[in-house]
């Protein structure tokens, strides 16, 4: 609940964002993903004289002179790239906006929650504690919603041109794009159940090690006076280790994720070129089709 509660918190007054960055997301998938789209009219439509895959608003433009339908392609190309690098600007500029209303939520949460604590209460936590979590805290929040945002809906997009786009090429690959998929969705969400706990860890183990450094510093002739540097210097070696083991288990968890779906990425072209030279063989599609849907 208390999480729940916060999550809204940090979203309050982030509606118009929350509606514009997804359509945004979507254009720019379906736009970047006609980029390739193009090198498939420039086979089918050029290099085999097939005009019948080409769109009808490009094959108008084509004529009998195979430099001039290269010429008209290379046009197209160049108007879906900077209608990616224009629509790109505006969502980024959007998404910065909707991270700093995050950032602004976040950081007038907490300050106001410092505000109504009890005096006792007040003295009981350490300030630099609290200093930290009002300068750093929101920032990673933020960070973390505009980065898994993002990622969601560029994953979420590109599975479903990709296999909307695939489905009218050939059905055999489009079934294993779709168990791919699948797959990394699925290590994904189990990915983000541990990524959550391990950043914790890490957060936690850093915010005790500042604080004895801040102490230390602070307390530098108490510590002296009392004759204490070792216990310190123990302390903090204790306190430096725990934080360096959440980071490698944090680090492993990420390298983890990585190197399993750039595997599961890796083994769709070799994958793919099996089935589609696989139905070459059995004449249940042409080389031409197979590189297309490549």
């Amino acid at each position: 609940m208390k999480k729940k509660k916060m999550i809204l918190t940090a979203l309050k007054d982030t509606k118009k964002y929350i509606l514009i960055i997804p359509i945004l997301s979507a254009i720019i998938t379906c736009l970047k993903l006609q980029i390739p789209m193009c090198i498939k009219y420039g086979i089918d439509g050029i290099a085999f004289d097939d005009t019948n895959v080409v769109p009808n608003f490009l094959a108008k433009w084509f004529s009998e002179e195979p430099l001039q339908n290269i010429l008209v392609i290379s046009v197209y190309l160049l108007i879906l790239y900077l209608c990616v690098s224009g629509i790109s600007y505006i969502g980024d500029k959007i998404s910065s906006k909707f991270t700093l209303k995050v950032n602004y939520n976040v950081r007038m949460s907490i300050f106001k929650h410092i505000q109504k604590l009890e005096y006792q209460s007040y003295y009981s936590y350490d300030k630099n504690e609290m200093l930290q979590r009002i300068r750093d805290d929101a920032t990673k929040f933020s960070d973390f919603f505009q980065t898994s945002l993002n990622l969601i809906l560029d994953s979420f997009f590109i599975a479903f041109y990709v296999i909307y786009q695939g489905m009218q090429l050939n059905i055999e690959i489009t079934i294993y794009i779709i168990i791919s998929v699948g797959a990394i969705l699925i290590f994904g969400i189990w990915y983000f159940k541990k990524l959550g706990p391990k950043i914790g860890q890490m957060v936690r183990s850093n915010r005790k090690l500042l604080a004895k450094t801040n102490y230390s510093v602070n307390n530098f002739k108490m510590i002296r006076m009392f004759n204490k540097q070792e216990s310190e210097i123990n302390e903090y070696d204790n306190l430096n280790e725990n934080y360096i083991e959440s980071r490698r288990r944090f680090i492993n968890l990420v390298l983890f994720h990585e190197i399993i779906t750039d595997h599961i990425q890796y083994l769709a072209s070799p994958i793919i070129f099996m089935i589609g030279g696989m139905l070459v063989i059995k004449r249940r599609a042409n080389t031409r089709l197979s590189y297309s849907t490549c």
